[in-house]
């Protein structure tokens, strides 16, 4: 049991190692497809990205918008 508990230690640790560069890459693309749909500027963009002492990982994306972008008519549920 304590061989299991040692492996998924080393396991989150390793994990860590990685959050600052992949919330940047998450950031980015989150940022680029709300473009899409929103007025936003790089600046009003915050983000979070971490792994829990379960190895679970948390992004959290927050965006402050000037407007929503005209989108045409959406299509309705069926």
């Amino acid at each position: 049991m304590q061989t299991l508990k040692n492996l998924r230690n080393m396991l989150v640790s390793d994990k860590h190692f990685l959050p600052k560069s992949v919330n940047e890459i998450l950031k980015s693309e989150v940022f680029k497809c709300l473009l899409n749909y929103l007025e936003i500027k790089p600046e009003n963009a915050k983000s979070t990205f971490d792994v829990d002492e379960d190895g679970d990982f948390n992004f959290c994306f927050k965006v402050k918008a000037k407007r929503l972008k005209i989108m045409g008519i959406l299509p309705q549920e069926v």
